[in-house]
């Protein structure tokens, strides 16, 4: 009809993700199909895709910026000494972490080979929390299998030629190697954990939390840092239980559970910072591995963007540990 518009069925479906309705008096929620990912014009943060295991993935472009902390931040350790970091990969990151619901579909999955759910549920078992109890290496294979199932070329090999993928018969194998020019899912690298976790920013969080300093650094006291307390799981507001993945504030990119909720595996070992600029630097070879973004039975100082150490206080960071899940990321250049 002249002078009028017909609008197309794709534009009311692109319209939003979701639509509510009223039926026998519930309000049920109509999943719509989700509006195409744009790189020419996306921004960090953007929704890249929703994926029907891992849920939704959240754009990170390539960047430079400047890893470690500077020697005035409350509660640095001696090797977060700071370089100029070029990341060159643009990454699909997960929104929140790995959670138990996730890691059972996986499971069910045909021809899944995904061990079981190794969370400690005693405090807390809900299908949305954050798996945890998890061992480094499980995560590559779980990303392998995660990456088979969606079509996915795997990222880890057993061998340097990439001719043998990490399988449920050799992912515990010392010698484990990354394919890092493929799109299959892959714990981040030290560095690129960090730079999604600042988002940006340059402060010990990616929130601005002006009350933190060399007196609250270690407090767990909910009323001292509120700002932190928005966004992160610790140990002032944990309440003796565990939380669902992802019910605190994101960061500016989108991305939840940063700060707190669990620690967070990476791909690299630990290893001395290097010098000066680097360009997608991964860590060294096999040895001991050490976990990102603090969790829900610590205090702030573990929460910070670039806090790392070389020793395992207190025994926590053993291969199992009731504090320590993992997030996946693709490369998508």
């Amino acid at each position: 009809m002249k002078g009028k518009k017909i609008i197309t069925i794709v534009e009311i479906m692109l319209i939003t993700v979701w639509i509510s309705h009223v039926v026998l008096g519930q309000k049920v929620y109509l999943p719509l199909v989700q509006k195409p990912f744009d790189p020419a014009n996306a921004t960090a943060g953007d929704l890249y895709t929703t994926d029907s295991i891992v849920g939704r993935l959240r754009y990170v472009p390539a960047g430079t910026f400047i890893q470690g902390t500077p020697m005035s931040e409350a509660g640095r350790n001696s090797d977060e000494t700071q370089f100029t970091h070029t990341l060159t990969k643009n990454l699909a990151v997960m929104e929140t972490e790995v959670t138990r619901q996730m890691w059972a579909d996986l499971k069910a999955a045909p021809g899944s080979t995904l061990p079981e759910d190794p969370s400690y549920t005693g405090y807390g078992a809900g299908m949305r929390n954050s798996v945890q109890n998890v061992d480094w290496s499980v995560t590559l294979l779980f990303a392998n299998l995660l990456s088979l199932q969606q079509g996915l070329r795997p990222a880890y090999w057993a061998d340097a030629a990439f001719t043998v993928p990490v399988d449920a018969t050799n992912y515990t194998w010392t010698y484990l190697y990354c394919d890092w020019g493929v799109t299959g899912y892959r714990l981040p690298s030290e560095g690129e954990w960090e730079y999604f976790a600042r988002a940006g920013t340059t402060g010990p969080f990616s929130v601005v939390e002006p009350a933190y300093n060399d007196y609250t650094k270690n407090s767990c006291d909910g009323s001292v840092l509120p700002a932190l307390a928005g966004v992160a799981w610790y140990c002032a507001n944990w309440g003796g239980v565990m939380h669902e993945a992802g019910a605190k504030s994101a960061n500016p990119w989108n991305l939840k559970d940063v700060h707190g909720n669990m620690f967070e595996w990476v791909w690299d070992s630990y290893a001395p910072y290097p010098t000066g600029s680097v360009v997608d630097y991964r860590g060294v070879g096999p040895g001991a591995k050490w976990p990102r973004g603090g969790s829900w039975a610590y205090g702030p100082a573990l929460m910070r963007s670039g806090e790392r150490r070389d020793t395992c206080e207190g025994g926590w960071c053993g291969l199992y540990s009731y504090a320590v899940g993992f997030r996946l990321v693709r490369s998508v250049n």
